[in-house]
């Protein structure tokens, strides 16, 4: 449901099991996503990202990157 590479329609939006499923579903993608971030494998890869600047530097001319 969250992998699919189609877009729900007018009808599955309307559907209310639908949409309680597809609500459910995200929520459960963020939990193993958190879970994942927390975990030290997790982490090794957020902290290399960090180091690479992938996530932008501070515009603060004092701060150090």
């Amino acid at each position: 449901m969250i992998v699919s590479d189609k877009s729900p329609n007018e009808d599955d939006l309307a559907d209310e099991a639908f949409m309680e499923m597809n609500s459910e579903a995200s929520d459960l993608y963020g939990l193993i996503h958190a879970r994942y971030i927390n975990s030290a494998i997790g982490m090794a890869k957020v902290y290399q990202k960090f180091l690479s600047s992938l996530y932008g530097t501070c515009p603060r001319a004092l701060c150090e990157r």
